[in-house]
């Protein structure tokens, strides 16, 4: 009889709440729980018939003289029924011990939940998983010892001076020991850690070549201890997985193995200076040193250390072709590749004006020390100067009608600028140049359409530079509608090839426009890509040999939203962003969707990742979902999204639609395929029964950076996620559209794993009620975030890397 404690079934309750605000619900924060339960869940395994068995809890970070209480729930799960009465718990102390009485229940699992409280019902309770796994009384598999035949009883020991261990597993049935049987492997640990690993994960029986398994360890993460790390290896048929054969393992750890990798190893950055990071992964005695090879790249931090740590380095802007450089860490090699001096302009792909549609751009000067000098033009489909009627916005001066905008901003000022809307005109388009500029300025516009019923729908869209390899994800299904904006920004003309594939990379079809220098088009991407993108979704590449395209794509149905550009060419200008990529906010139930848009980018290999789902407080958050990309079904309960995506393809999880549910929120890391999968999130809210959308690209984390935000008639909220294991200690700065100060900075500080969400008023003070201007935000660690804007409709404000 055996005990295992696993990953969390259920997560402990989010740290966020939906509140309603000028018609709209904002995700915000909440004070977390008084008292933290480990571990998240446990599994108790007993042979069927047989006696009961326990397991414990440990109530941590709780007040002096806490007084605990437990009460019990029971529930279903896809491998069991709900059933009542078999699980007893006793408090003693802040110690919980829950014992499971099987009495006669049949073999299968059986789930009951732990609510824990502390001081009485006044408290937030934490909530913890108990499944009670009932085994045949007789294994159904039996464990050999490769080496000499001996048969394997529990425990197997493990230590560093011997790693592994090749198993041969056999049918248990007397008589029959070569009875042919396909059986599955699952290692899993008591700590939750991924130490203990088994290859292959399947096999047969009866048949000397496929019937063993090599067990093995990975010692990374784990420290010198005198008691053993416990895990074990389930083995079952995959028609009957309920009937489980169990072999423990112990690693006893009285030394450890130096062993040593970089996480990410390489690195693609831009031409301008910034700093980047990596991770040296390695166990906690052991020591290590990095060094830059190249005269261009520096090292800021992390010279040297002992175990697991954190290299930081700066490389110099590139003033000529591209190059690579090496930083040699712990033996290994971590490759900076870095883009060639950009010479194109950044362009918005896209201007509406008039009629129903109205743009703003937002442009801000990210350097702190100097002013900002820049030209904006504006011209129409054939590349000719477009007049446009624009008002500065939180001015009184007159509208202003020009084809360009020529504009000083003070050091970390900002400046936002609007079509005047007028619905007796036939609506324009076009797009605009970011002709002269300085190097710090970023920009971005909003786009408004006004429906026949006089309701607002908005999107975001950054400004970015030309390239002539990139990708844009599509869906013109489940009466949905894309379309495409493309602008040649270079000099000559040129031609772009759009190709279209499905969720499985596999391509559909393919199409050759032709545009002159400065030409644009916007259009359906039924009319531009060609007619087999019709009713189906996936992914659009663009690529040209003799000339750069800007591109944006809009998807559209009674609300619309951005689809994101994502590069093949080189990362966008701006910082080099730190750790896994995040999407820092997650929304789900009660009038809240999430779309999350996963892409692979690798030209030729298949990548396999990994998204975990994680609550406010850094739990793992359990979502159901339907996957509607490359398959059509639906994931119950899921708080790890895995799979394989084939070079080009995509895959789309859509949270459900369960407007009776509770609203539950968190945040999405991706934590393998980085380098190679691109991301990007679409949140929908429905308000009386009408959708609006906004969508949010997927970055990895930044120590510096900056987030515009406009509360003067709107309302601005922001997540922050801290995905690390450290205390995040951060410094919030606030600035008007003239760079004044708006009221002292603020030192904050989070917890690794956790995630704050909130309005900017709430979070940072009224100071902010009624401006506009930017938010600064200088962090130790590196910190994930994303802004969202709230009227009637909402939309995404981009996050500025510094």
């Amino acid at each position: 009889m055996t005990t295992v404690a696993r990953l969390p079934l259920v997560s402990i309750r989010s740290a966020g709440l939906i509140i309603g605000l000028l018609g709209q619900a904002l995700v915000h924060g909440q004070s977390p729980p008084l008292a933290r339960v480990a571990p998240a869940s446990a599994t108790i395994f007993v042979e069927e018939g047989g006696l009961p068995d326990s397991t414990t809890f440990t109530v941590s970070n709780a007040p002096a003289n806490a007084v605990v209480t437990v009460s019990i729930s029971y529930a279903g799960i896809p491998e069991g029924p709900q059933v009542q009465g078999w699980l007893a718990a006793k408090v003693s102390g802040l110690t919980i011990t829950a014992t499971a009485t099987p009495g006669n229940l049949p073999r299968g699992k059986y789930l009951a939940y732990l609510t824990v409280l502390l001081n009485g019902a006044a408290t937030v309770p934490a909530k913890v998983g108990v499944v009670l796994a009932l085994t045949p009384q007789d294994k159904q598999y039996r464990f050999q010892n490769a080496a000499n035949n001996d048969e394997i009883f529990d425990p197997l020991p493990l230590s560093p001076n011997a790693q592994s261990a090749r198993v041969l597993v056999d049918y248990n049935d007397i008589g029959a020991s070569s009875l042919i049987r396909n059986f599955r492997v699952v290692p899993e640990t008591v700590d939750g850690r991924s130490w203990l690993k088994v290859a292959p994960v399947s096999g047969q029986t009866g048949n000397s070549a496929t019937n063993s398994i090599q067990i093995s360890t990975d010692f990374t993460g784990l420290q010198v201890s005198a008691d053993p790390y416990v895990g074990y290896i389930q083995v079952y048929e995959p028609a009957n997985p309920n009937n489980r054969s169990v072999l423990e393992v112990r690693l006893t750890v009285s030394s450890l193995p130096c062993t040593y990798a970089l996480s990410p190893s390489s690195a693609s950055v831009t031409a301008v200076r910034a700093s980047g990071s990596f991770a040296v992964n390695t166990a906690a005695v052991c020591s290590w040193t990095a060094a830059a090879q190249d005269s261009w790249i520096t090292i800021s931090s992390g010279a040297s250390g002992t175990g697991p740590g954190r290299v930081i380095f700066n490389y110099d802007a590139n003033p000529g072709a591209a190059r690579s450089g090496r930083i040699v860490a712990a033996g290994q090699t971590f490759t900076i590749s870095q883009v060639g001096a950009v010479a194109t302009n950044p362009v918005m792909s896209h201007i509406a004006a008039y009629g129903a549609w109205s743009t703003t751009v937002v442009l801000v000067n990210t350097d702190n020390n100097a002013s900002a000098s820049l030209l904006l033009i504006f011209r129409d489909d054939n590349g000719l100067p477009l007049t446009l009627t624009l008002r500065r916005l939180g001015s009184t001066d007159a509208p202003r009608t020009d084809d360009r905008l020529a504009v000083t901003i003070p050091p970390g000022g900002s400046v936002s600028y609007q079509t005047v809307e007028d619905l007796g005109r036939n609506t324009v388009t076009g797009y605009a140049e970011l002709a002269v500029s300085s190097p710090g300025v970023r920009g971005q516009a909003v786009f408004r359409q006004r429906d026949p019923a006089g309701l607002n729908f908005e999107a975001a869209v950054p400004m970015e530079r030309g390239g002539r390899h990139f990708s844009i994800p599509f869906d013109n299904a489940s009466g949905y509608v894309t379309t495409l904006a493309i602008v040649n920004t270079s000099a000559t003309a040129g031609d772009v090839t759009i190709t279209a594939r499905n969720g499985n990379g596999q391509e559909t079809g393919s199409r050759t426009v032709r545009l002159n220098a400065g030409q644009h088009v916007a259009d359906a991407a039924a009319n531009l890509a060609g007619s087999f993108v019709s009713g189906q979704r996936g992914m659009l590449d663009f690529d040209s040999s003799n000339a750069d395209f800007a591109a944006l794509g809009l998807r559209f149905s009674t609300p619309f939203t951005t689809l994101a550009v994502i590069s093949r060419d080189a990362p966008t200008a701006g910082a080099v962003t730190l750790g896994n990529p995040l999407m820092a906010q997650i929304a789900a139930y009660g009038g809240w969707k999430t779309l999350l848009i996963l892409t692979n980018t690798h030209p030729t290999q298949t990548v396999r990742f990994t998204l975990n789902l994680r609550s406010g407080l850094g739990a793992p958050l359990a979502l159901t979902l339907n996957q509607l990309a490359p398959l059509s079904r639906v994931l119950t309960s899921q708080s790890v999204l895995s799979d394989s995506i084939p070079p080009g393809g995509s895959v789309i999880y859509e949270t459900i639609d369960d407007a009776g549910a509770t609203t539950v929120q968190g945040f999405a890391e991706l934590v393998a395929g980085g380098e190679s999968i691109r991301g990007q999130a679409i949140f929908q809210q429905k308000n009386a029964n009408l959708a609006y959308e906004a969508a949010v690209s997927m970055t990895s984390g930044n120590l510096t950076f900056l987030l515009p935000f406009d509360n003067s008639g709107y309302v601005t909220a922001l997540a922050i996620v801290n995905p690390g294991i450290s205390r995040a200690n951060f410094t919030v700065s606030f600035r008007d559209e003239q760079g004044t100060s708006l009221m002292p900075s603020q030192n904050r500080s989070m917890d690794g794993g956790n995630q704050i969400a909130d309005s900017s008023v709430r979070m940072f003070g009224s100071g902010l009620d009624g401006r506009r201007g930017v938010i600064e935000f200088k962090s130790d660690v590196p910190l994930g975030a994303l802004g969202l804007r709230f009227s009637i409709p909402f939309t995404s404000f981009a996050i500025i890397p510094k």
